[in-house]
């Protein structure tokens, strides 16, 4: 993580430790060259998950 406009350094911390125990059906990965059609759907409909997580294409 490169930085955030809301989060603290704390929140980061904790979420790391959360992280592993994260409910799949909760999120959703896709690749970074789809991130921007991610988010306007997140403006547009109502979503299906509680986060979309974007990964490099290699990993997604």
């Amino acid at each position: 993580m490169i930085g955030s406009f809301c989060y603290t350094d704390a929140d980061f911390a904790a979420a790391v430790e959360l992280v592993g125990h994260v409910r799949r059906e909760w999120y959703e990965v896709r690749p970074l060259s789809e991130g921007v059609e991610a988010f306007t759907r997140l403006l547009t409909t109502v979503p299906t998950t509680i986060k979309t997580v974007l990964v490099p294409e290699e990993i997604a």
